[in-house]
């Protein structure tokens, strides 16, 4: 379907498999083929690699000069830029063999839907300083049916209710109800240990605001769509609110942020010719908790995602953390706005609209996820 409705994606599709020696299958095996992910050589110890991405190998995600290539460079704007992606490559024969067992199933052996098996979880130990007194490692689950069949259960729940310490996320759509019930059973715990809650997060700005965003709900708000134009307003319910307190709720919440006016969507217009739509997402799947991060995932933290294709890293690897850490504080230090004042500049709009009403509208290019957060909402 994919290959049809986009002609760009025909068209490599075409290309590659006109090529001697490159076999190209298209699958619709589940909800969404989603992996990120490339083995070279996996049979051969010496020579096998594996990447493992979040971002699709598409021009929005990759490009360096981001949707408006065909601009010239002296009147492209400056916020025309690649979606915020990270991308780990790894010079091991274990772990291309663990990605290659997954991509098999769908690509050989042509599993649908429920002929996927329970996929389990494949650890694999390297090198390094240990970690709670633990050789480093990976932990790899791919959906559908990863880990014991519900990865935001049995991946990212553990992780949050098994570490302490900072918690910081990257997320392009969080819509998990297991996640959001986590994060407040971890709260639970660092107050049980006399500590603060240490929780700080930068969504992509659209899906964060949308009504099934758990940023929206840890930050007090919901959207009432029941309205015949809908606003935001407090929640209902607000647990953190209820646990930390007045004060060091407002402290959680000046820290639950959303991105740079750079990743939204914007119009440009060069003299008389038709506005052109370019824009940028948040586009990372990224968790750190103390000492160990989840990255290089296809996986949104939504529930829907366990009946898609998709490939979920946890590492305890001390460089890859420190990596990571890095990555977020920059990007957190670009992203000033908390989800509370995008709530008034939102609500003020709906009140009186007028300019760009850019970040308002869902972004058709990813319309899927919106979709499958949808999805992940009425499962409950």
């Amino acid at each position: 379907n994919v290959i049809e409705s986009r002609p760009e994606v025909k068209a490599v599709f075409e290309k590659l498999n006109a090529v001697k020696g490159v076999t190209v299958r298209a699958v619709d095996s589940v909800g969404l083929n989603h992996q990120k992910m490339v083995m070279r050589d996996y049979n051969d110890a010496k020579k096998a690699k594996a990447l493992f991405s979040s971002g699709n190998f598409t021009q929005s995600c990759i490009g360096p000069e981001g949707d408006l290539k065909a601009v010239p460079a002296e009147k492209r704007p400056k916020d025309s830029v690649p979606n915020a992606n990270h991308m780990l490559v790894m010079d091991s024969y274990l772990m291309a063999q663990v990605a290659a067992n997954s991509l098999l199933k769908t690509v050989q052996f042509g599993l649908r839907g429920d002929e996927y098996p329970l996929g389990g979880a494949y650890k694999v130990i390297g090198a390094g300083p240990k970690v709670d007194g633990e050789d480093p490692f990976i932990i790899a689950g791919f959906s559908p049916k990863g880990a014991l069949g519900d990865i935001n259960r049995d991946m990212i729940r553990r992780l949050l209710l098994s570490t302490r310490g900072p918690v910081r996320l990257l997320q392009f759509a969080f819509s998990s109800d297991a996640v959001l019930e986590a994060l407040v059973e971890r709260a639970k715990l660092e107050k049980k240990d006399g500590k603060a809650f240490d929780l700080k997060s930068v969504g992509d700005t659209p899906f964060a605001m949308r009504p099934w965003s758990v940023f929206l709900r840890l930050a007090g708000f919901r959207l009432d769509e029941k309205l015949k134009t809908p606003v935001y307003k407090p929640a209902t319910t607000n647990p953190l609110l209820k646990l930390l307190g007045k004060a060091a709720f407002a402290a959680v919440q000046a820290f639950i942020r959303v991105a740079p006016p750079a990743y939204r969507t914007h119009h440009y217009k060069d003299g008389d010719a038709p506005a052109v739509e370019y824009g940028a997402k948040l586009h990372h799947k990224v968790m750190l908790s103390g000492a160990y991060a989840v990255l290089g995932t296809s996986f949104n933290f939504s529930e829907a995602a366990n009946s898609n294709q998709e490939q979920m890293l946890v590492t305890s690897d001390s460089a890859l953390v420190a990596a990571m850490y890095a990555v977020f504080d920059g990007f957190f230090a670009m992203s000033p706005t908390p989800v509370a004042q995008e709530v008034e500049r939102r609500n003020a709009y709906i009140k009186n609209p007028g300019g760009e009403p850019d970040d308002l509208a869902a972004d058709q290019q990813y319309e899927h996820v919106a979709k499958e957060a949808a999805r992940s909402k009425k499962k409950k």
